[in-house]
């Protein structure tokens, strides 16, 4: 992490759209110094780092703005996310050792590529409580190695010197930090770029989950409502995301960083999307901003000072220009083993050319015996990495939903075909390996457990109202499945979603069909 009581250069290239902001970081605030935004032109690729380089390069000096220490924010889509509960490691550096490699060999199963060079780094959540008891929650990331590379050749185009390589998102969430500590669920933080829209979940301080929508930010004060619309839609996504299946708490809230009619509209339609309140947020007290700065610009700002604001508040947080490294386990045993052969020397008492030669030939022996180590221990590495993924198919491979038995339960729930008919069918199953250690082990003295979940689409025709509601009451009655309704209610049509975490229905059949007596005529 970068130190405070200096200034600071924040770079972010959001599609064609590069912002460069100046800042000044105190011992209690954050002061927008000067900023500048551009458009790539059309003769410059965007996947040329040199021409791109030499671009920025010449917008920062007509600028007047800085190339030291530079926090360079590169696009969410660039980064693996993923929030991971692992085993909880002994404590002290062995105990960090275990829980680096354990979150490297996480990441690995979300790479098509090797973990060569990629840069992996992690954020310790917390411990997880109740049922989680025992493991340790943590939020990893890792930037491929072909794409570290092309951002650093771009950043020495530029002439950067790059302090840091974060994401926006996790600006958002230093933003909304202490406003989810006040709140009993989680708070839902979202930024409209000018490429690409973030979406934060936070809770109890911290980003724990995180996506990106590329939806350009309209220019057309015409077009502010129906963007807002599909901001809404991509934010109920990013719940749904968010929840995978399982059950999540409550959410407290939805919120926009920034000001005026679009971040308002913004606000309104994700609060009715997620049937919770939608706001807007200034920046906080702790970020001053030029009163005269453009109101989307005041918007992009705020999220990218986030960033700095987690150096005021000594937050540590990812940075894929400095990843985490795992302490040198081995390093005491080698220190041990040096001082022995040092008192050895000394208590022998031999000459000083023999107790040259013996110490000669212990260096010798020692190096040997490090490279011969260094080899088996990247044995015993890769078998186990091949282990846990042979051991990861044969778990999710073992067994699967019994769609035939869902298939005849819902077939007898069903009404009289001359009171509904069924246009549409369509299932899909969620499933999650997990492996938890044994205590005070390593890999493969564990348990593996699956965790299958089905998901059912109904939709169809009725005859009236009645039959469908019935329906959904039989089958909420049956405790088989949790059932929600999909779109607008209408007189004519049903639409249902049906989730179980059990692979086959009960066995008795349904208490009754829908019989639509009651319903109008």
């Amino acid at each position: 992490m970068v130190g405070s009581g200096r200034d600071y250069t924040l770079v972010e290239l959001d599609g064609r759209r590069l912002t460069a902001i100046a800042a000044a970081v105190g011992l209690e605030r954050v002061e927008v110094l000067r900023w500048h935004t551009a458009d790539r032109p059309e003769r410059i690729k965007g996947d040329d780092a040199a021409a791109l380089g030499g671009w920025i390069a010449e917008e920062l000096r007509q600028a007047e703005i800085a190339r030291g220490r530079v926090v360079l924010v590169i696009p969410r889509g660039e980064v693996v996310l993923k929030p991971l509960s692992l085993p909880r490691p002994a404590v002290g550096a062995v105990g960090d050792a275990e829980l680096g490699g354990m979150v490297r060999l996480q990441i690995a199963r979300q790479l098509t590529m090797t973990t060569e060079q990629t840069a992996i780094d992690y954020v310790v959540l917390g411990e997880a409580a109740g049922e989680g008891a025992g493991t340790v929650n943590v939020l990893a990331g890792a930037l491929p190695a072909d794409r570290a590379a092309w951002w650093m050749s771009l950043s020495d185009e530029a002439g950067l010197a790059v302090k840091r390589i974060a994401l926006r998102c996790l600006g958002i969430g230093a933003l909304l930090g202490e406003l989810s500590v006040r709140r009993a669920g989680a708070v839902m933080g979202v930024a409209v770029g000018a490429h690409a829209t973030d979406f934060v979940i936070v809770e109890e301080g911290r980003v724990v989950f995180a996506r990106a929508a590329e939806q350009p930010r309209p220019a057309d004060s015409d077009a502010f409502e129906t963007f807002a619309e599909r901001i809404g839609v991509e934010a109920k996504r990013t719940w749904m995301s968010h929840r995978g299946g399982k059950t999540a708490g409550a959410i407290e809230g939805v919120v926009v960083v920034g000001e005026g009619s679009l971040c308002e509209r913004v606000a309104a339609r994700c609060g009715a999307a997620l049937d919770t309140k939608g706001e807007t947020m200034r920046a906080p007290a702790l970020v001053r901003m030029p009163d005269h700065m453009p109101e989307m610009l005041r918007a992009d700002a705020a999220a990218l000072m986030g960033l700095l604001l987690e150096v005021v508040q000594e937050r540590v947080s990812l940075d894929f220009a400095n990843p985490r490294k795992a302490p040198d386990a081995a390093a005491r045993k080698r220190q041990l083993t040096l001082a022995g052969v040092l008192g050895a020397i000394i208590l022998g008492g031999g000459g000083y050319v023999a107790a040259s030669q013996s110490l000669q030939g212990l260096r010798g022996d020692l190096k040997g015996l490090e490279a011969r180590e260094k080899t088996l221990q990247g044995d015993v590495d890769a078998f186990l990495r091949e282990h846990a993924r042979v051991r990861h198919v044969e778990q999710w491979r073992g067994g699967g939903v019994d769609w035939l038995s869902h298939v005849a339960y819902l077939n007898q729930a069903m009404p009289d075909p001359r009171l509904a008919t069924l246009d549409e069918f369509t299932a899909r199953m969620s499933g999650e390996v997990s492996f938890s250690l044994k205590p005070k082990s390593s890999y493969p003295a564990g348990t593996w457990a699956v965790r299958r979940s089905a998901s059912i689409d109904l939709t169809g025709r009725m005859e009236a109202r009645q039959v469908a509601s019935e329906l959904r009451d039989i089958l909420i009655a049956s405790g088989a499945y949790e059932v929600q309704s999909r779109g607008a209610d209408t007189p004519e049509r049903f639409s249902l979603l049906l989730a179980s975490d059990r692979l086959k229905p009960i066995p008795e059949p349904a208490a009754a069909k829908p019989s639509g007596k009651g319903a109008a005529k």
